[in-house]
């Protein structure tokens, strides 16, 4: 009846204000954004639309101005705080259309609706049987690693209708076939209950999809007892390599965004603890480090000690938590691929790692213990390692295969993938 007048109900008045205040924050930020930089953008955009010779080269131009805008927008963190600390008020526990949920000790965990289609994971253990056999006339062992699953099934606990996700399943079916195919593998589930001091809600960050240093640090003394134990590998016969007590640990509190964190916000996600883990023996070791990078290919040396060379402590900065990744301080973070040599023991085994970013701190933990590691991360777009003809060239003792959970799929699996003649 037109007589009547509207009633607002009382429960949405935080959602009609919530929506207010974010339209007038975005609308302050766009205006100040073109104000800062506005002359140098429109200046970028005329360059990509000119020097265009084609429509493929129009789009990339505009692909990479894209990115050009994302890198100029003034107060960018700033934004994606506001919008962070507005979803909490919200009491919202989801964020970015479900991109991540909190459960209800404040973890980030990535979201979904759905599971993951598991068909491609039979031809990855076929890919990985293949890269065995094609080795095993050198004598080369093959082995997978197979990292803890976030979602630690009845550890965690998240408000009813969260879509979290859980990958276990994926984990159990790509192993069921890697045992069908003869493959040797440790799955590291099924020995964290035994780690000292180790909460399973704190194998790993809140904030990061990786897992702790600490957990980090656990997993290397299982992996080379395992090979030790399986293998007979004489790499640590007293043990010192493993002992923690030949080690330094600094914390710190309360100061890490995890590239999860990064994404939905600090004010949404929270702040890690970070432990960094080093040598105390660091001045007894002797290693150089070959490290192919991104741009033009361009390949990187250097030689000194463990801290020195394999450590990059200029990424511990507390100044900008959004501009930098602790977890980067091993390694300086993924490349397409490195090697490690190590002249203090030029008589042991050779390794391969073929890895993500979870192994980062686990190849310079093991780096005394062999003569030399090399590591490829097959998922880099720019720079892909020809696997095949590097195992032509090279003779590797042993070779490491390790993916997490998400990258359980082909293009993680990219070598062999033609039946063997």
């Amino acid at each position: 009846m037109s007589g009547k007048k509207k009633i607002v109900n009382i429960q949405n008045l935080p959602r009609i204000i919530f929506a207010l205040l974010f339209v007038a924050f975005l609308n302050v930020w766009l205006i100040v954004s073109l104000i800062n930089h506005g002359p140098a953008l429109a200046q970028d955009l005329s360059a990509a639309i000119r020097e265009a010779k084609n429509l493929g080269e129009l789009k990339t131009n505009l692909i990479v101005f894209e990115g050009k805008l994302g890198e100029n927008s003034w107060g960018k963190t700033k934004f994606i705080d506001a919008y962070a600390y507005l979803q909490r008020l919200m009491g919202k526990e989801e964020t970015d259309n479900f991109w991540a949920v909190r459960d209800l000790n404040g973890t980030l965990s990535f979201a979904s609706f759905y599971p993951y289609d598991i068909p491609d994971v039979e031809e990855c253990a076929r890919r990985t049987w293949r890269l065995k056999a094609s080795v095993e006339k050198k004598g080369t062992r093959v082995f997978f690693i197979n990292s803890p699953a976030r979602y630690v099934r009845n550890k965690f606990e998240f408000s009813p209708g969260l879509p979290y996700e859980d990958n276990n399943y994926l984990q159990d079916a790509f192993l069921y076939h890697l045992q069908r195919y003869g493959i040797d593998y440790v799955d590291i589930r099924t020995i964290m209950s035994k780690y000292t001091g180790i909460l399973p809600e704190d194998y790993f960050f809140r904030t990061d999809h990786h897992w702790r240093v600490e957990t980090a640090f656990e997993v290397f003394t299982d992996i080379i007892s395992w090979m030790e134990d399986f293998y007979k590998l004489d790499l640590d016969p007293g043990g010192f390599y493993r002992d923690r007590d030949n080690y330094n640990y600094r914390t710190y509190h309360n100061a890490f965004l995890g590239s999860m964190g990064r994404r939905t916000g600090a004010n949404f996600s929270g702040f890690d603890d970070f432990t960094v883990i080093w040598p105390r023996f660091d001045a007894e070791t002797d290693i150089t480090f070959d490290a192919r990078f991104l741009e033009e290919d361009k390949t990187w040396s250097s030689r000194g000690t463990i801290t020195g060379v394999l450590m990059y402590p200029f990424c511990l900065s507390t100044e900008d938590p959004y501009m930098v990744d602790f977890y980067a301080v091993y390694q300086g973070g993924l490349k397409p691929s490195d090697k490690i040599i190590n002249h203090k023991n030029p008589g042991g085994p050779k390794l391969l790692l073929i890895r993500d970013s979870y192994m980062l701190p686990l190849g310079v933990f093991m780096a005394p213990m062999f003569s030399e590691i090399h590591m490829i991360w097959p998922l880099n777009d720019e720079v892909q390692i020809d696997i095949e003809s590097y195992l032509e060239e090279n003779t590797f003792d042993v070779i490491i295969i390790e993916m997490y959970e998400r990258n359980l799929h082909l293009k993680s699996f990219y070598f062999f993938p033609d039946p063997l003649e």
